[in-house]
């Protein structure tokens, strides 16, 4: 229940993150309203991060061969730690859900949905301590990747 919490929490910092257009601008008073946004409606502390980008904390399994970073950002509660990514490539929709399948084997799949936009993947680690959350959108020939990964 605290990953879905904190999942959650990614999920609505995601939102007002595209919503603030601080993907795009890479401007330090961006990040740092998202930041205060995020803080806000989390009762957390957040760290956002977009332009160059440390993906060291990303386990390597979820790193996906050759997508591109587009920003980061990351919220801590007393619920656990969730780190939002935002990649991009230019694989399909399908090469990357096979992927993420893949590297999550011993996950259990909680929640798969597709529509023409987009696909929506859940997984639920087997001592249920992480999750990850994946949405994948494609435009202009590329895939936006934006992949949420929690601990408690």
């Amino acid at each position: 229940m605290r990953c879905l919490m904190v999942l959650i929490v990614l999920l609505a910092g995601a939102a007002l993150i595209f919503d603030t257009g601080c993907t795009r601008c890479g401007a330090k008073a961006g990040e740092k309203a998202a930041e205060k946004m995020i803080e806000a409606a989390s009762g957390g502390r957040a760290k956002v991060d977009v332009g160059t980008v440390d993906i060291s904390s990303l386990p390597a399994n979820l790193r996906y061969p050759n997508a591109v970073v587009k920003g980061k950002w990351e919220v801590t509660t007393e619920e656990g730690k969730g780190i939002n990514y935002m990649l991009e490539s230019s694989d399909p929709k399908s090469k990357i859900v096979e992927f993420y399948k893949s590297a999550l084997a011993g996950w259990k799949q909680s929640m798969v949905s597709e529509t023409p936009d987009a696909i929506t993947l859940a997984f639920i680690s087997s001592d249920e301590k992480e999750a990850v959350f994946i949405i994948l959108s494609s435009d202009a020939g590329k895939t936006a990747i934006n992949l949420s990964h929690t601990k408690k």
